[in-house]
């Protein structure tokens, strides 16, 4: 596959010389950031600048996404190339503030410590939040209320208290909460047992 770097900005984009010709740009990660909401959230704005937006891709260290689009024909390349760099600026943007979302330097899991840890998948509770309820925790409390879901609205109303404290959505940082909790929980279980 013949293919040729382009060089613009801060951005580079690859242009693959096949039939159609395309263009693309590779966005990484740290191998274990995935989370349901970061998927698509980078394919409803890619989309939004009319390029797709990859499966991710898994190697020893990172995952990555292939962001791009075919050209309509070859002279549209400059423009589909600007448009792609403005894309990426936003896709940018994103991408800096998830990794400081994902900085748990100092964080408070205090509202968690009575939560029964092998049913907790916060990154699951975020996702029904996000998917069926368009992201609001009020009108999946509502849900949980008019269904007599005492349980389930104190983990919602936790869930809350963490997102308000630590200033991070729980659909964004799910999976490595749900490590942080875990490895706590490990951690204070091999204190308890030594003693």
């Amino acid at each position: 596959m013949k293919t040729k770097l382009l060089k613009i900005g801060n951005f580079d984009i690859v242009h693959v010389l096949t039939e159609p010709e395309r263009i693309e740009s590779r966005i990484v990660f740290g191998r274990n950031d995935i989370s349901q909401k970061l998927i698509f959230s980078l394919m409803d704005m890619t989309y939004n600048y009319g390029f797709g937006c990859s499966a991710p891709f898994f190697d020893n260290e990172f995952m990555f996404f292939l962001i791009g689009g075919v050209l309509p024909n070859k002279k549209s390349l400059k423009k589909h190339t600007l448009m792609l760099c403005e894309c990426l600026e936003n896709v940018k943007l994103f991408v800096d503030s998830f990794n400081k979302q994902l900085d748990f330097t100092n964080i408070d899991i205090s509202m968690f410590t009575e939560i029964d840890i092998d049913d907790f998948y916060p990154e699951q509770i975020a996702a029904v939040r996000d998917q069926q309820y368009d992201g609001s925790w009020n009108k999946f409390k509502k849900d949980l209320l008019k269904n007599g879901k005492d349980l389930e609205i104190d983990v919602i109303k936790k869930c809350i208290k963490f997102e308000k404290i630590n200033k991070k959505d729980i659909g964004l940082v799910g999976h490595k909460l749900n490590y942080i909790i875990h490895l706590m929980e490990t951690d204070i279980g091999d204190r308890t047992n030594s003693n």
